[in-house]
């Protein structure tokens, strides 16, 4: 892992903002995205990285999303994104099957954005 997005993480990790358990499956998740052929870099998946493990956290702790975020705006610029909105999806489910955490349609559609800025950034559209 490229050493500025290390020391993100790293710094999750010694902080009490989220918990070490939902840090490491970031770690994981950023792991395989790597492995799939993703560049993951603090540049690339730095801002991902930190929604996703303050989204589990808040949902851990049972905050929700503020009303006044526009949940329908996200989905409809979505639609042109399938493919992102799958992989937010089989994520949540991973996030649900390892840790208990229900991610809900309007952070998993949050979580789908950042997927679909970075598949932009990579195929220049």
């Amino acid at each position: 892992m490229e050493e500025q997005l290390a020391r993100r993480i790293d710094l999750f990790k010694s902080s009490d903002v989220v918990d070490s358990d939902l840090v490491m499956f970031v770690h994981a998740e950023l792991e395989g995205m790597a492995a799939s052929g993703l560049t993951v870099t603090d540049d690339t998946v730095g801002t991902f990285a930190t929604h996703l493990m303050m989204a589990l956290q808040r949902c851990r702790t049972g905050e929700t999303l503020d009303p006044s975020l526009n949940v329908d705006a996200v989905a409809a610029e979505l639609q042109e994104f399938p493919a992102a909105v799958q992989a937010a999806t089989q994520l949540a489910e991973r996030a649900r099957r390892d840790h208990r955490i229900e991610l809900p349609e309007g952070e998993t559609l949050f979580v789908a954005l950042h997927l679909a800025a970075m598949s932009m950034g990579r195929d220049g559209r």
